[in-house]
């Protein structure tokens, strides 16, 4: 170090210690008046603590300049000189802490108060419970939402907790993905990265809403109402998160159009093109009249379950569709053929013309579909279906395949020519 630097050091030492002595004076002064103003007490602070830091550098950097037999004094003067410092900054502190009941930083006290505000607030609120991820992609973002919301973000945990917090919420190929790292601060980081990066690319999210939909399994009968409003919850679903992603409506519309039309029973079909008078599909409009449909059909099982005893309400959709008497004896596999050798009124013996002509008038519904606005034989529905799976249809509702009625007898003893 050359002489002309240790001098300009020795200069800058010693106008440090002359500006120190004066803010010191300065706020003993104001400090002793009756009513001290804070503002002139916060100012003359932050001086003094910026003299302080600078002349605690520039005490290092002449160490090295003192001969030896000055090193001993000027080490005692600068020690005073710190405890000094010290002591006014300490009484202005706590001047200030009396006097506003804050801490010295207004904005770390304006957080102080927010914080035990919050923390109020949260007390009076319901606990809330985070889904498991176990590694579903179309359920991270509903997942990683709810995980930042309530622990992410929640600046009462450090990283720690938060990573901990996020392994015991994890299940399956989700936890895999993270299972090998350590619970640490650094760990917590490359752990959210790494499942974003696996669970959380957009076009991953996406891909996987579309396969929701085209998994979907067809409805076979109009008259699940049950079936049907969570089949169009489920498409609705898939939509709204495609759209949430900036997938444009019309972008898959004509896709899904004839998917969902395809999964629809016959009827409703029928309907929706009646209603469309054969223009051009819109998902909109199929949604639209989906949810009428239903709306209808939620409405109309409301009523009748009104009127019908309890034991009637427990009865299957499957079995709902066929009146009292046919599904008395459906699950009926062994016939007591002894029982119907009683039975000599030829009168009684069904026949497929009297069903036929009653089914005419409305009072039996089709076995296949249940409905009562065909008879059985032209069933629109079972006319799509192969022989084999039509006697399946008859043989488990106990049906015989000659007379198509319920009863007791096989078809090789049907009467029915």
């Amino acid at each position: 170090m050359t002489e002309d630097t240790g001098v300009l050091i020795k200069k800058k030492y010693a106008a440090l210690r002359t500006a120190v002595t004066k803010y010191i004076q300065q706020l003993e002064k104001e400090l002793k008046k009756n009513e001290p103003d804070d503002g002139e007490v916060e100012e003359l602070l932050e001086h003094l603590s910026e003299k302080f830091e600078s002349l605690k550098v520039v005490d290092r950097e002449c160490e090295t300049l003192y001969k030896p037999a000055e090193i001993d004094k000027e080490l005692e003067v600068a020690e005073q000189y710190r405890d000094k410092i010290i002591t006014w900054r300490f009484r202005a502190k706590k001047h200030l802490r009396k006097s506003n009941k804050l801490n010295s930083n207004c904005e770390s006290g304006t957080a102080t108060e927010m914080a035990k505000l919050t923390e109020t607030v949260n007390i009076k609120l319901p606990k809330i419970n985070i889904p498991k991820f176990y590694g579903e992609i179309n359920q991270w973002l509903s997942f990683w939402n709810s995980f930042k919301t309530a622990i992410h973000d929640n600046s009462s945990l450090n990283s720690i907790d938060n990573f901990t917090y996020l392994k015991g919420l994890l299940c399956s190929t989700a936890l895999a993905t993270v299972e090998g790292f350590a619970i640490t601060a650094e760990n917590y980081a490359k752990a959210v990265e790494i499942l974003k990066d696996r669970f959380g690319r957009k076009d991953a999210i996406i891909n996987s809403h579309m396969q929701k939909l085209l998994s979907v399994t067809p409805l076979k009968r109009s008259n699940d109402v049950k079936g049907l409003r969570q089949f169009f919850d489920m498409c609705q679903t898939q939509i709204r998160s495609l759209e949430s992603l900036g997938v444009a409506f019309e972008s898959f519309s004509a896709l899904l159009c004839p998917l969902i039309l395809n999964c629809l029973p016959y009827d409703l079909v029928l309907e929706f093109n009646k209603a469309t008078h054969g223009s051009e599909y819109k998902l909109d409009k199929l949604l639209k009249f989906f949810n009428k449909e239903i709306s209808v059909r939620e409405r109309a099982e409301s009523s009748f379950s009104a009127h019908i005893s309890p034991h009637q309400n427990k009865i299957s959709p499957e079995r709902s569709s066929l009146p009292k008497n046919l599904y008395r004896d459906s699950n009926r596999v062994k016939f007591d053929t002894r029982k119907h050798s009683l039975n000599k009124n030829p009168s009684t013996i069904p026949t497929a013309a009297n069903f036929i002509a009653t089914s005419g008038k409305g009072n039996e519904p089709c076995v296949f579909c249940g409905q009562l606005s065909h008879c059985t034989p032209r069933c629109p529905w079972a006319r799509g279906k192969s022989l084999s799976e039509r006697k399946n249809i008859l043989l488990k509702k106990g049906i015989c395949f000659r007379c198509l009625k319920v009863s007791r007898h096989l078809s090789r003893d049907c009467k029915e020519n």
